[in-house]
C-alpha cells in the first residue's frame, strides 16, 4: 500500500500558481488562497509558487506518511520600488507656508529615537541579546555576523522547522561574511527577517528548508540605515527618507 502525505501552502496573494515537482496543481483565488496538495508519495518534494511581477518562491518539502507539511509562501516584487516620503505635506520646498508632513515627521522621529517596530521580549533568557525583537512567539537577534532565532510562544503552535534541531533551541538563521548592522521583523511577517550588512538591506526566511537564500532589497548610494514602522520599511539616507515598496 502505498504511503502518502500532503504539504499545506498559505499564500499571500489570489492568482498564484503552485506547482509540486514541477507539475501545476492549482491556482489561488480570493476565496481560496491557501492550498492543500494531498497524495503526496513520502520523500521529498519541491514546490513552486508563481505570480506575474514577483519572484517564485520555492521550497523543499519532505513528505511523511498521514503527516501534514506546512509552508508559508514569501513573495517579492521584481522590480522593488523606492519612493521618497515629501518632507513638507504640500509636496514643494520648504517656504513660509510650508508644514512638515505628517509621515515625514512620524518617520524621522522614528530613526532619530532609534526605535523598533516589534516588542522587546522581557524573558530573562532572551535579555541582552543584541538587536533583540519579537513578533508572535518568535525572538530574534544577531550576534556580529549570525543572525539567530528562537521560539518562546504555545508548544501547540510552534512551526515544524523549528524543531529540527530541538523546538526550544536557538536555530542560527544567516551567517554572514561580514557584520551585520541592523535586524528586524520583515513588515507583517513573524517567519522573516529583514537585515542590513554593509551598504545593502535583505530579506531572509527563517524556515532553513532549502533554498533559504538572502534576497537583496535594496543598496545605498553611499550610505544609509533603514527601519520597519507601520507595517512599512523605511529608508534614510542624508536628510531624506524613502518607503521601499517590496
Amino acid at each position: 500500500l502505498l504511503s502518502t502525505g500532503a504539504i499545506y501552502i498559505h499564500t499571500p496573494y489570489s492568482g498564484s500558481s503552485i506547482y509540486v515537482d514541477g507539475e501545476f496543481m492549482k491556482e489561488t483565488s480570493i476565496l481560496q488562497k491557501g492550498v492543500l496538495l494531498q497524495n503526496l508519495k513520502e520523500g521529498n518534494h519541491l514546490v513552486e509558487v508563481k505570480k506575474d511581477g514577483y519572484v517564485t518562491w520555492s521550497k523543499n518539502f519532505e513528505v511523511e506518511s498521514k503527516l501534514v507539511s506546512e509552508g508559508y509562501v514569501f513573495f517579492l516584487r521584481k522590480d522593488i520600488v523606492r519612493e521618497e516620503v515629501p518632507k513638507f505635506s504640500d509636496g514643494t520646498a520648504a517656504s513660509s507656508t510650508s508644514r512638515l508632513n505628517s509621515e515625514y515627521r512620524e518617520v524621522a522621529s522614528v530613526f532619530e529615537n532609534e526605535i523598533k517596530n516589534t516588542k522587546v521580549s522581557t524573558d530573562p533568557v532572551l535579555s541582552g541579546k543584541d538587536g533583540l525583537a519579537t513578533s508572535n512567539g518568535v525572538a530574534i537577534w544577531k550576534d556580529d555576523n549570525k543572525i539567530l532565532a528562537q521560539w518562546f510562544g504555545d508548544t501547540e503552535l510552534i512551526p515544524t522547522y523549528f524543531c529540527k534541531h530541538g523546538c526550544y533551541t536557538s536555530l542560527l538563521v544567516f551567517e554572514a561574511k561580514s557584520s551585520i548592522s541592523y535586524i528586524d521583523f520583515y513588515p507583517e511577517r513573524n517567519d522573516v527577517i529583514i537585515f542590513s550588512i554593509d551598504k545593502s538591506i535583505y530579506a531572509i526566511e527563517i524556515d532553513e528548508r532549502k533554498p533559504q537564500i538572502p534576497y537583496l532589497l535594496y543598496t545605498y548610494d553611499d550610505s544609509g540605515k533603514f527601519r520597519v514602522f507601520d507595517d512599512q520599511i523605511y529608508i534614510q539616507e542624508g536628510d531624506k527618507f524613502y518607503r521601499l515598496k517590496t
